[in-house]
């Protein structure tokens, strides 16, 4: 739908998520409101599951490491951070998608409850 509405002019893979690194959020600004908020009413989405950090982090003393996500749900509508949280999946090498997808699984299984 995104790519029917070339006037948004917004790009998935770069919304401005820096203000989540710098401080526990509780609304969030602009540019990154006025996106969400536009891809809410295209979507008829009152909720954004935004995904602002995330990475492989090697395990101590030669363990295997894991993939660490930090999400946030944003209410598209007023800009509200309704929760924050934080998800590891299972260990195992960097290289494989199974490590990742540990990760994802740990999510879902974190927000189905």
């Amino acid at each position: 739908m995104l790519r029917n509405s070339p006037t948004l002019r917004i790009r998935l893979r770069e919304l401005d998520v820096s203000a989540f690194r710098r401080a526990r959020l509780q609304r969030i600004g602009e540019p990154l409101f006025t996106d969400l908020h536009n891809l809410g009413l295209l979507l008829n989405a009152r909720l954004a599951l935004l995904p602002y950090a995330g990475g492989y982090v090697a395990g101590a003393a030669g363990a295997p490491g894991r993939v660490e996500l930090n999400v946030a749900i944003i209410d598209t509508s007023a800009g509200d951070v309704l929760w924050l949280g934080a998800v590891a999946g299972q260990p195992g090498p960097p290289t494989t998608a199974a490590v990742s997808a540990t990760a994802a699984s740990a999510l879902a299984e974190l927000l189905a409850h």
